[in-house]
């Protein structure tokens, strides 16, 4: 290798280096204390988005931004950076040359550490190492990957309603999303962050938020697109991960959105009512679910149609009225439960209601886990109105550190043909590889058999999934 590409190899290395997060080794995961154990119940503590920046990959507990839960001192900063307050004078590169030679030397003849420790101006490499965190700036990247297979017998019913994301039938190998968590910690009072997905072929952005502390960890204000606190889980930056078997439940996708994110304004905290009991809480305004207008004839009221088709829209553009959703939490001595609620006009033109409301429950004790969820949509349509019901129950024994059985029972009604009705039973076991050494990592594998609401038997299902937390 010449010179030049030394140099390249070198400078292209230590901007890696000066961008890649902190060790999680050495300090827990300040955005999510559950990501160095997912055997803990992701929603052990209320969705971030009902009460918490997202941050990284799971939400801290409900309330608190990043920066309260731990956020890393404002004064800290990298090894090697001297402090703000004893600001060094600019040096030339260090030449490794014991006499002190100050003559600038080959940059591949440097090590990492002295190529990251130069002061260096502003339109070159090294300077943020510096920078941020003299302005109080702690800037940090995260993700989660989700591989995995799917095979189902038959397939589901034709028509208008897919049940689930990917049908299965025939089988397929499918990425069910790498995320990418970007954010910044300022000061301790501002809190940027957004998540890019691969979910399909491009790229996307599921959420992209502003935070700012305004009274402790009492109030925060939240602005930009964000994760819809409803629910136990679609807060969470990734469910798919975090959920304990191997596919989300039913009513994540055919009562309310999954992954779902709106635009709007968000007020939201948290309180302590005791020493063991806390309060969360978060109310919001958003532009709200849009059922796609007819493409032929724009100035029909369209209506009833499904709820995981409303998230991707651009509802104003024919009308001003807003979505209002709120959010409460209890947690404490290992239970936590939440309600949550949503309503607004989802028709392009005319009047039509739609209103969600979610209960959810979760004790956790060092080894099981028992979590139960429902929740109701109530859709108008000209001269009535559809009700559509989902709710599931789940148990989690951690056998041994590298194995946890699931199981977990589904049902789902959609208020239209019982062809589309479901009971569905979920046998599912996780096997964490390294619980010690990489305890982010986990194959989930479960086998979903399921009968449609006449009682007769629909399909067998069988999901893999590797997921890994980073």
């Amino acid at each position: 290798m010449n010179t030049a590409q030394t140099r390249i190899v070198v400078l292209v290395t230590a901007v890696g280096l000066t961008l890649a997060p902190r060790s999680h080794a050495a300090e827990p995961d300040r955005k999510n204390p559950d990501l160095a154990n997912p055997a803990a119940a992701p929603s052990a503590v209320a969705p971030p988005s009902a009460v918490a920046p997202p941050s990284a990959v799971a939400p801290p507990s409900a309330a608190a931004p990043p920066s309260a839960v731990a956020p890393p001192s404002v004064a800290a900063v990298p090894d090697g950076v001297v402090p703000a307050t004893n600001e060094p004078a600019r040096a030339p590169l260090d030449s490794g040359d014991p006499n002190g030679s100050a003559a600038t030397p080959d940059a591949g003849a440097l090590s990492i550490t002295s190529l990251l420790n130069q002061e260096v101006d502003a339109s070159t490499f090294g300077s943020n190492k510096y920078r941020l965190p003299r302005h109080g700036i702690s800037a940090y990247v995260h993700g989660t990957a989700n591989v995995g297979f799917i095979v189902q017998d038959k397939a589901d019913p034709g028509g208008a309603i897919a049940l689930h994301d990917v049908s299965g039938h025939p089988s397929t190998f499918h990425r069910f999303g790498f995320n990418a968590f970007v954010g910044a910690d300022i000061n301790d009072i501002v809190f940027p962050e957004l998540q890019i997905e691969t979910a399909s072929e491009e790229l996307a952005v599921r959420y992209a938020q502003v935070d700012v502390r305004l009274v402790q960890n009492f109030l925060f204000l939240r602005v930009g697109e964000f994760l819809v606190p409803m629910g136990a889980l679609n807060g969470y930056p990734d469910p798919f991960f975090l959920h304990k078997l191997a596919e989300t439940p039913l009513m994540y996708r055919n009562v309310m959105p999954s992954k779902w994110s709106q635009t709007g304004v968000q007020l939201y905290g948290r309180a302590a009512l005791s020493t063991a009991m806390t309060l969360e809480y978060a109310v919001y305004v958003v532009n709200g679910l849009q059922q796609t207008p007819d493409a032929t004839n724009p100035n029909a009221v369209t209506e009833g149609g499904n709820v995981y088709e409303m998230t991707e829209n651009d509802i104003e553009r024919f009308h001003g009225a807003k979505h209002f959703g709120a959010h409460v939490n209890m947690s404490g001595k290992g239970l936590n439960v939440g309600a949550s609620g949503y309503t607004g006009n989802y028709a392009a033109v005319g009047h039509r209601r739609i209103s969600i409301g979610d209960i959810d429950a979760e004790w956790q004790s060092d080894k099981l886990m028992l979590k139960a969820e429902a929740a109701i949509t109530h859709q108008a349509i000209t001269g009535g109105h559809l009700d559509k019901v989902g709710a599931y129950a789940l148990a989690s024994y951690r056998v041994i550190p590298e194995l946890e059985p699931v199981l977990r029972f589904d049902m789902l009604k959609l208020d239209q043909a019982k062809i589309y009705d479901r009971t569905q039973l979920g046998i599912g076991l996780d096997l964490y590889p390294y619980p010690e050494k990489t305890p982010t990592v986990v194959f989930k594998g479960a086998y979903l058999p399921s009968w449609d609401g006449s009682g007769h038997f629909a399909a067998n299902r069988v999901v893999l999934v590797l997921g890994a937390a980073f």
